[in-house]
């Protein structure tokens, strides 16, 4: 009976030390978007495990850390493109992407549109 018990899956940790966690996350995230933002150096970084910090994110958010990071680079991208006039290898180096071919990749994988037509497009819509 006893090895049962030891050998069932631990709790969960408590939902507020994954919300400080996820808050602490979120903020890296922001402040080293054009950086590296690999999950391994964001554990790294808050000194956390990187099985923990998936699963704290997806428990608190809905969504996996990748996916969040891919959003808010994206996000940035398209508010940069909006509202800058700046070469688009700047701005997909500002989003953490060193080349322009991997940039444009991603942000038409993610938009649907490459990012010199969200440019055109939204100078139109202005």
């Amino acid at each position: 009976m006893l090895a049962q018990a030891s050998s069932a899956p631990e709790q969960s940790h408590e939902p507020s030390l994954d919300h400080d966690l996820v808050q602490q996350v979120k903020t890296h995230i922001q402040s080293h978007l054009g950086g590296d933002l690999s999950i391994d150096q964001i554990a790294q970084s808050l000194y956390v495990g990187r099985t923990r910090l998936c699963l704290a994110f997806r428990r608190q958010t809905g969504t996996s850390l990748a996916r969040y990071i891919r959003k808010q680079r994206m996000d940035r991208a398209r508010h940069l493109l909006s509202s800058t006039t700046e070469d688009i290898a700047w701005i997909g180096r500002q989003v953490g992407y060193t080349h322009l071919s991997s940039f444009s990749a991603a942000f038409t994988r993610e938009t649907g549109i490459a990012p010199i037509s969200w440019r055109k497009q939204s100078k139109r819509i202005e």
